[in-house]
């Protein structure tokens, strides 16, 4: 602020040895303040206008991501579908817990740099830390799965919308390859779980699985023995592709 002072000879000069009353904390709704020098006050007028801080969006530049646990869904008759639950956790996030609401949206691509996604999937899950968060992926839900469970590697995006006060801020991530974590998936046969035999990537290992289902599947009131191998290739980044089960009916 700049203040004059003009004397009785109509000479003014620019002084900067006032004291201004009233200006120490302004509140929203002030209309003005004092202004004194050499014995003498003035009244300025004034508007004090609420600064509101705008939403701060994450910062992706060094994410990654990973699948956590791995949940596998086979049917043997013709009316349900297999599809597979994932746990995905991105980390290396710096996140701001400061406003006032966040919306998450993933999705899946070949495709390392993509510029124009259209088929987003809300994440629905609770995100509480500010360096990583956790979403749960149904296959079911992602539009281009045919095209993914066939890819060897395959990218997640991640879209932000933040709000604070009327501003609202949407950040994008980059493409980040998923990666495994996960050697051992649960695997649901009819809805009947057992334990899935470890994920090996050594070539000429022996990979057969004996695994049985004690008892009777619900849907077929036979006795069930799994042969052969069962086979989890499931790729969403290493893992999450097509998984083959051979029965065959005891007699």
């Amino acid at each position: 602020m700049k203040v004059v002072a003009i004397y009785e000879d109509g000479t003014s000069e620019e002084i900067t040895n006032y004291i201004l009353e009233g200006a120490t904390s302004l509140q929203e709704g002030q209309t003005s303040v004092k202004i004194k020098y050499n014995g003498k006050e003035a009244t300025q007028a004034i508007t004090v206008t609420k600064v509101v801080e705008g939403p701060i969006g994450t910062n992706f530049y060094d994410a990654n991501s990973s699948i956590k646990s791995l949940k596998t869904y086979t049917y043997t008759n013709d009316t349900s579908k297999n599809y597979v639950l994932a746990e995905v956790e991105i980390t290396n996030l710096v996140r701001d817990l400061n406003n006032d609401s966040y919306e998450y949206y993933y999705y899946i691509s070949t495709n390392s740099s993509e510029t124009d996604i259209k088929d987003w999937i809300k994440i629905n899950d609770n995100q509480t830390s500010n360096n990583s968060l956790i979403l749960k992926i149904n296959s079911k839900d992602i539009k281009n799965y045919d095209k993914i469970a066939d890819a060897e590697t395959v990218y997640l995006y991640i879209k932000e919308v933040v709000s604070k006060g009327e501003n609202q801020k949407t950040t994008i991530s980059k493409g980040m390859e998923i990666k495994s974590k996960v050697d051992k998936a649960e695997v649901y046969v009819d809805d009947v779980k057992y334990t899935a035999p470890a994920i090996n990537d050594n070539k000429g290992g022996n990979d057969k699985d004996d695994t049985t289902l004690g008892g009777k599947l619900p849907q077929t009131g036979e006795g069930i023995m799994i042969i052969g191998a069962i086979v989890l290739v499931f790729i969403l980044g290493i893992i999450f592709a097509k998984k083959y089960i051979k029965y065959n009916e005891k007699m």
